[in-house]
């Protein structure tokens, strides 16, 4: 089935954003960003209107996959769950539609949540519980939820994974880094719905006397002893937290 124009225009707009992506913060010799100029001509007939809306569109939805794949390239020395928590800052900075609440192990630990706590245990890098809400519609609209894992390093990959994969344990994030990528283009496009964005964001660093290592027990808030068998299942401890979301959620990654 072919495109009418504004599906076009929003397609080419995503696709061309999501091109020009190139991850060079890591990098000594950083190359000038490509800022290309790009004419769309229209058909006669079709408004411009409709069209430079799509355009939108598909430029926010391109950056929104653009901070997603950033976040996911960093090293997990420094998207720490500390970054995480201040980008998550930085971001309601910028936008009055968005807001953004950190809670600290102190506060997670009243709340009991020692299963995520656990991940976290062995790591000087605290653990970071990051709710971001955003209101774009009346209050009484229940909230499209977003739940993402945010283990920026897993050296619980150990128990499994040959030596020459585990520097792709910084990978474990991109849950989170997929959240991320999603309300930043949520708040771009300002759409009238509510959404609430919660990322469960620590470093497995299983290698200390403190840190969660295969076959140990973890108590979650639901009240419940949980054994580890293999540290591979980190995720499933961080989301474990609060079963309530299962009732709302919308998506979980």
């Amino acid at each position: 089935e072919s495109l009418n124009q504004g599906q076009q225009a929003q397609y080419c707009a995503e696709k061309l954003t999501h091109a020009y992506y190139r991850f060079t913060q890591c990098k000594s010799h950083q190359k000038k960003s490509i800022n290309p100029k790009i004419s769309f001509h229209l058909e006669k007939g079709v408004p411009s209107t409709s069209v430079k809306q799509a355009l939108a569109t598909g430029v926010a939805v391109g950056k929104g996959m653009n901070v997603a794949r950033e976040l996911g390239n960093l090293p997990g020395n420094i998207c720490t769950p500390t970054y995480l928590a201040n980008e998550a800052k930085k971001l309601a900075r910028s936008h009055k539609t968005l807001t953004a609440k950190i809670l600290s192990e102190k506060q997670m630990a009243d709340l009991g949540m020692g299963s995520l706590l656990s991940v976290s245990a062995g790591s000087k890098e605290p653990a970071q519980l990051i709710i971001m809400e955003y209101k774009g519609a009346a209050k009484s609209q229940r909230p499209h939820v977003l739940v993402g894992k945010g283990i920026t390093f897993d050296t619980g990959g150990i128990s499994l994974k040959p030596g020459g994969g585990m520097d792709e344990m910084k990978f474990d994030m991109c849950g989170a880094a997929s959240v991320f990528g999603t309300m930043n283009t949520i708040v771009d496009l300002a759409p009238k719905i509510n959404v609430v964005a919660i990322v469960a964001a620590a470093i497995q660093y299983s290698l200390t006397f403190t840190g969660l290592a295969g076959l140990e027990a973890g108590l979650a808030s639901l009240v419940v002893q949980l054994e580890v068998p293999f540290l591979v299942l980190l995720g499933a401890l961080v989301l474990k937290e609060n079963p309530g979301l299962q009732k709302w959620a919308g998506i979980i990654i």
